[in-house]
């Protein structure tokens, strides 16, 4: 549970700590070494907590009057639908997204060769002519 004292979070307190400790004792190589996994967990935690804040607020922004039907949808309950939504994803209970159409092209066909559609190589011919094809054609004649 994440708690503010003075304007910081409790852990960007311990973070801050950690630092102050690893920059007291410079020959700890394996404070520096948590330090970077650390800020990589933390990164990802504080990833999957705006999701969190992101999705509910649509959600609540979506839904106006499900506050009426459903006590959870309350606006004084934001708090702890975060966290209870924060848990779940900890806990793998939401699948990951979808990769986009563009990033399966990429890692299929990561030198941009993609092969002929099938009713192209039944037809026998390639794409229709270039934009410039066209207009010196019509250009010779004049």
């Amino acid at each position: 549970e994440l708690k503010s004292r003075g304007g910081f979070s409790l852990l960007s307190l311990a973070a801050l700590a950690c630092v102050r400790r690893s920059f007291a004792h410079p020959l700890l190589f394996d404070d520096m070494a948590m330090m970077t996994v650390d800020r990589e967990a933390s990164a990802q935690g504080y990833g999957d907590l705006m999701t969190a804040v992101a999705s509910l607020r649509k959600q609540r922004a979506d839904a106006v009057v499900m506050a009426d039907l459903y006590p959870n949808m309350r606006w004084e309950n934001f708090p702890a639908e975060v966290v209870k939504m924060y848990r779940m994803k900890k806990q793998g209970k939401f699948e990951e997204p979808k990769p986009s159409l563009f990033s399966i092209m990429q890692r299929e066909f990561p030198d941009d060769n993609v092969p002929k559609s099938l009713s192209e190589i039944k037809a026998g011919t390639s794409l229709p002519p270039a934009l410039g094809a066209l207009v010196d054609q019509t250009l010779v004649g004049r």
